[in-house]
């Protein structure tokens, strides 16, 4: 019991009571917790694009991923104007080259391309920003093409290197039979 709350002292053996504060969820979080699907994209949008640091960063692909694994994507994606749309598709072409993105990356653009495909033509600044994420993903292709042409030239070396290192392991046990007094002496 608070003594100084009794209008008394406090003795060492007193108990007290900590007052506990809630934490308040971030805008994100509650509109996703109140299944406000639009909202919590469009705060989420709107701070990575106040502020483009590999925090909100994280914090856009955090809620876009949850959207995803919530079946809630193109809930959030839809009845978008062109501002959120150019937004949207500002931050895909900042991480279209994380590999760890991939998936993420081309479920969102299936997606906007889907529903907003007919209407994408009407802004200029949407039109630039997808034919840039269009020759992202052309260089990107090439790239994982070349490096599929190198992954077989390295397995063939491989391949060469562990048949040369096994043939040399047989020529040296073939000698060590050989020249093994003991094994000749037994084959007499």
């Amino acid at each position: 019991i608070n003594a100084e709350y009794m209008g008394g002292k406090m003795r060492p053996d007193d108990l007290t009571v900590e007052q506990s504060h809630r934490r308040r969820l971030a805008k994100h979080d509650n509109s996703l917790r109140k299944f406000r699907h639009h909202q919590a994209l469009d705060v989420t949008l709107e701070t990575f694009y106040g502020n483009p640091d590999e925090e909100n960063q994280l914090l856009l692909v955090s809620v876009l991923e949850e959207l995803h694994r919530r079946n809630a994507l193109r809930i959030a994606l839809c009845g978008r104007g062109a501002r959120s749309i150019c937004m949207l598709l500002t931050f895909l072409e900042a991480v279209i080259f994380d590999p760890r993105l991939t998936a993420l990356i081309a479920s969102v653009l299936n997606l906007v391309l889907e529903i907003y495909s007919g209407v994408l033509h009407h802004s200029i600044r949407a039109t630039v920003l997808f034919q840039e994420l269009a020759r992202k993903v052309h260089v990107q292709i090439r790239c994982m093409q070349e490096m599929g042409i190198v992954e077989g030239m390295l397995d063939s070396v491989i391949v060469a290197a562990e048949t040369q290192s096994n043939m040399r392991s047989q020529q040296t046990e073939v000698l060590t039979v050989e020249s093994d007094p003991e094994v000749t002496a037994m084959e007499e």
